[in-house]
């Protein structure tokens, strides 16, 4: 793979930028839908620490291999099935455009519509936005939510569920592996084919990004020196957790690539041994001591860790050692301020990166402190492409800006109030402004990547681009509520311009958790259950159900049957999955009280407010956004 000392993207941004001077801007909220099915032929998925499931291995064997475990299999379709699959259609969902209203036309709609979010869209001001939120989170009788008692029980019931459940899993599994398990350690020939493959043209440049944390000289002699048992102690100790983390994703890779039956016996004994490597590589990471000392070998060891673990669905102890990976990266002096990121080598240069993205997610979705710290702006420090020794694929850049719109967003996430007092949406040089621009430049890139290509070899292209709908929509269904927040609290001249200022984002709000929930769907659609839950430890569990939320409170509030269509049909979805991992089962069990308590709402009749079956389909069609008053939309501008 060749080096980017310049990024591929950025001649594209702009021909793209020259090539759309002179029509509507606009940022593409959802591209063409995701398939709803995968392929039963779609190749084994990774990403760090993909494909875990129980740590009892043999029970993971006799579900993973024994048992007829296909999402299509025994399924009976419902009703809502295919009302989402109507919402879901090939659409593209546009965010940002030229806004024109034409008041004399539509002033009915406008002043019918404005009554209706008055009623409806009161409960904006109380969704909470990370979990910490979420956990303290208690309705305030004088917060003005014109509901009646019935809703606003179902609201208060809501609350205190998800409290308690995601309360219940602030509880770290605690790293389980129990100790004194037998020891599984890479051979001599699986350590040559590693090194012989790694990088090779048999991985794709996607894949082959999730390795660069540890050189493949070091790889070489961790392996070796575990193999000839020549290392302290304290050294083997971590060799042992990066070999045979990346023995595990090696493997997992390798069977991504093969054309073999899933079944065949050589798929499943390889399947076996990936595991036994995964359990030694987290046994062995409980035996690193509190008291070692700083070193890039105990960098990597703990970024292992990290990936093992999310893998897991153990997302708490993940921040735990996410926070001390930071603090070992800044002991090192692996950060900006204190290293030139330039000349640092490529391992380096990706054990910061990962720190850091992973350090802006954890904060970003409980609403803690960032551990890492940069003083400098990190779109010019972190960029990859400006360092001599670092490769980087279109697919770690995107998630690299992603993880840069998070840390933007984390000062307004614990203080919402903030981006009202500050103007962050103002046109002209507010920051939340910015962050939608570079999130039409995200939603541009994603696009890229998002066909089929060589690039994807070892990972499976329908559950990443899944994955990375996902993440997209879930941060910018928060930027979105943000900016509601603030419009919200500016002071219109008329009922008019209220409407323009607030009703239109609100919709457009909403479509974004559609949008987010509908690529969570698509994850679950895999015939391969084993899979399904490596994706989901990383979606699901990887960042706040702001969206979830948002659509519960919409169906609460103005009984929108297709947004309860989306909540059942989720929760239909991850009970399929939670017999494989005990924290989705949390997770949907949370997800299926929602389900009832919205059913209660809205069949339970004696409500005043009826039933919107609204016009679900063309809700999902194009919808602009004005970005100020009257019209104008925004710039392609960097």
């Amino acid at each position: 793979m060749r080096r980017l000392p310049k990024r591929d993207l950025q001649s594209e941004r702009r021909r793209h930028r020259h090539s759309s001077r002179g029509r509507g801007n606009a940022l593409v909220l959802a591209p063409r839908s995701v398939s709803a099915s995968a392929s039963a032929s779609a190749r084994a998925s990774y990403r760090p620490g993909a494909a875990e499931l129980s740590p009892d291995i043999a029970a993971q064997q006799q579900t993973e291999f024994g048992l007829d475990i296909g999402f299509g299999s025994g399924f009976e379709p419902q009703p809502e099935d295919g009302f989402v699959l109507d919402m879901f259609d090939d659409q593209q969902l546009m965010l940002l455009n030229d806004f024109d209203l034409d008041m004399n036309m539509n002033m009915n709609m406008n002043m019918n519509m404005s009554m209706n979010m008055n009623m409806g869209y009161s409960w904006m001001e109380i969704v909470p936005l990370t979990e910490d939120q979420m956990i303290r989170w208690q309705v305030n009788a004088s917060q003005d939510i014109t509901w009646s008692i019935e809703r606003r029980r179902a609201l208060e019931s809501a609350l205190s569920v998800a409290g308690r459940v995601l309360g219940s899993m602030e509880q770290s599994q605690g790293m389980e592996t129990e100790t004194g398990v037998e020891r599984h350690i890479p051979s001599l020939e699986l350590l040559y084919w590693m090194l012989n493959d790694i990088g090779s043209p048999k991985f794709g440049s996607f894949i082959s990004d999730y390795f660069r944390h540890v050189s493949k000289d070091s790889l070489k002699h961790m392996g070796l020196s575990l193999i000839s048992n020549t290392g302290t102690s304290p050294d083997s100790t971590l060799y042992t957790v990066c070999v045979n983390s990346l023995a595990f994703k090696f493997l997992n890779a390798t069977l991504g690539t093969a054309r073999d039956d899933d079944n065949d016996e050589l798929t499943q004994n390889l399947r076996h041994k990936a595991l036994l490597y995964r359990e030694t590589a987290k046994a062995a990471l409980k035996e690193i001591p509190l008291i070692t000392k700083p070193s890039l070998q105990l960098l990597q060891a703990l970024l292992c860790g990290i990936f093992l673990h999310q893998g897991s669905g153990d997302t708490n102890t993940c921040r735990e050692l996410t926070k001390t990976a930071c603090r070992v990266c800044m002991d090192i002096g692996l950060y900006p301020g204190a290293t030139d990121l330039q000349s640092v080598s490529e391992a380096e240069y990706y054990c910061f990166m990962w720190c850091y993205k992973l350090d802006r997610n954890y904060a970003w979705k409980s609403g803690g402190a960032r551990i890492l710290t940069i003083d400098a702006d990190p779109e010019i420090v972190i960029n990859p492409w400006t360092a001599l020794n670092v490769s980087a694929s279109e697919l770690i850049l995107i998630n690299l800006d992603l993880a840069k719109v998070q840390d933007a967003m984390i000062p307004f996430l614990n203080d919402p109030a903030r981006v009202a007092r500050e103007d962050v949406f103002n046109l002209e040089y507010g920051i939340g402004t910015n962050l939608l621009r570079r999130m039409e430049r995200i939603r541009r890139d994603i696009d890229q990547i998002r066909e089929p290509s060589p690039k994807w070899t070892g990972l499976d292209t329908t559950s990443e681009i899944a994955t990375l709908d996902f993440a997209y929509h879930c941060i910018l269904t928060n930027l979105l509520h943000l900016r509601q927040l603030a419009l919200s609290n500016t002071q219109a001249q008329d009922q008019t311009q209220l409407y323009t200022q607030i009703a239109t984002p609100v919709e457009t709000y909403l479509d974004c958790a559609r949008r987010g929930l509908q690529a969570l769907i698509s994850l679950c659609a895999s015939d391969d259950r084993r899979k399904t839950v490596a994706y989901l430890h990383w979606t699901l569990l990887y960042y706040p159900i702001t969206a979830y939320i948002a659509l519960f409170y919409n169906a609460i509030a103005t009984s929108h049957s297709g947004d309860f269509a989306i909540l059942t049909t989720v929760a239909r979805c991850l009970a399929k999955a939670g017999p494989l991992s005990p924290r989705v089962a949390a997770m949907q069990g949370l997800f299926q009280e929602f389900v009832v308590l919205c059913r209660g709402v809205i069949f339970g009749g004696g409500d005043d407010v009826g039933l919107d079956v609204g016009n679900t389909n063309s809700e999902m069609g194009l919808v602009s956004v004005p970005f100020g008053l009257g019209g104008g939309g925004i710039g392609n501008g960097d």
